[in-house]
């Protein structure tokens, strides 16, 4: 499918109990996503 013909626009939120990853409790994230032959690729974007 030419990717012209659609778009995927995601959002991303995230929940750990991890120490380490609990950053990621207060993090959304934008991702825009493509289909290929074999699957959905997503690329996530988030602030820095």
């Amino acid at each position: 499918m030419d990717p012209a013909e659609y778009y995927f626009r995601l959002f991303c939120r995230f929940e750990t109990g991890d120490e380490r990853y609990r950053w990621l409790n207060r993090t959304l994230a934008v991702a825009t996503g493509a289909r290929t032959a074999e699957a959905v690729r997503c690329t996530a974007f988030t602030p820095t």
